[in-house]
């Protein structure tokens, strides 16, 4: 994205476009009910997600799994309706791709598996 780390004004408008999914069109807001245990509410909820984003996938659409843009919990419930009652997981940016935007043409290297698992039994 060539910011760089002395501009802090681009930084800013770089980390905003997180609280407004990245521009997508579609927001998925993921919420459990906070009578159920954080624990096991998280492995639901990434079911759900990953089911959702392989969903959308086969329809063509793109996703982005984030927790920037449940960050401020309160606008959010007063926006959406959420009652207190739930608790906010993560939300998904969902849309069309723009392969021309910077960010969409990012390539990093990854880690070797094997510095990152260890095998045992196998």
């Amino acid at each position: 994205m060539n910011i760089p780390r002395e501009d802090l004004e681009k930084r800013a408008s770089w980390i905003e476009r997180g609280f407004r999914y990245f521009e997508a069109p579609v927001a998925i807001i993921i919420t459990a009910d906070k009578s159920l245990s954080i624990q096991g509410s998280y492995m639901d909820v990434g079911s759900v997600m990953q089911n959702i984003c392989l969903t959308a996938l086969n329809y063509g659409l793109h996703t982005c799994i984030e927790n920037q843009g449940i960050t401020y919990s309160d606008v959010l419930r007063n926006l959406a309706g959420i009652p207190d009652s739930k608790r906010l997981m993560a939300a998904i940016a969902m849309g069309y791709p723009d392969w021309e935007f910077p960010a969409n043409k990012v390539e990093s290297d990854r880690e070797p598996i094997d510095n990152i698992i260890t095998w045992c039994g196998f």
